[in-house]
């Protein structure tokens, strides 16, 4: 079962640096591709299709997207959540974790980033991501279930959309 007193059981992170499939030494970064409108990366969790009671929903493990330029300074997606219940993936916006795999993973937009941080612009680009277990701060509905209390967050990959070679 879930010990709170075992570190790293919540709010664990990860942090990648992003590199080319094609040549090992070929770093790259994301850029804002389209213009301020489209996804410019995927995160890919394993959240799946569950039924609590009468209602069909998605069991989320929420995660907390960041972005770096250099690996130092961190500027973290806006995210909120409504009052739907917590089974139903429309009550989440702006965190990895919440979409199947089968319907596209979640989708970042480097505009929603840059537009929430002043110290951004257009030219910012992405050569690190952290994500970050929501852990008991971002309540989800897998970290409500008894026998997966806590559970966090396990991505599985990250596909980037738009990117140009590093600086």
């Amino acid at each position: 079962g879930y010990d709170p007193d075992v570190p790293g059981a919540l709010g664990g992170s990860i942090v990648l640096g992003l590199g080319s499939s094609t040549a090992a030494s070929s770093n790259v970064c994301i850029t804002d591709g389209t213009s301020g409108d489209g996804a410019d990366f995927i995160v890919y969790e394993n959240p799946f299709t569950t039924i609590d009671g009468e209602e069909t929903g998605t069991n989320s493990e929420v995660a907390l997207v960041a972005v770096s330029q250099n690996g130092s300074d961190w500027y973290t997606f806006p995210t909120s959540q409504n009052t739907l219940p917590l089974i139903d993936p429309d009550r989440y916006t702006g965190y990895a974790g919440v979409h199947t795999t089968a319907s596209g993973g979640d989708r970042f937009d480097l505009a929603t980033v840059i537009a929430a941080e002043a110290a951004l612009d257009d030219t910012f680009q992405a050569c690190y991501v952290r994500l970050t277990d929501g852990g008991g701060l971002h309540m989800d509905y897998g970290n409500t279930q008894s026998d997966m209390f806590a559970s966090g967050a396990d991505i599985d990959a990250v596909t980037v959309v738009h990117a140009v070679a590093a600086p």
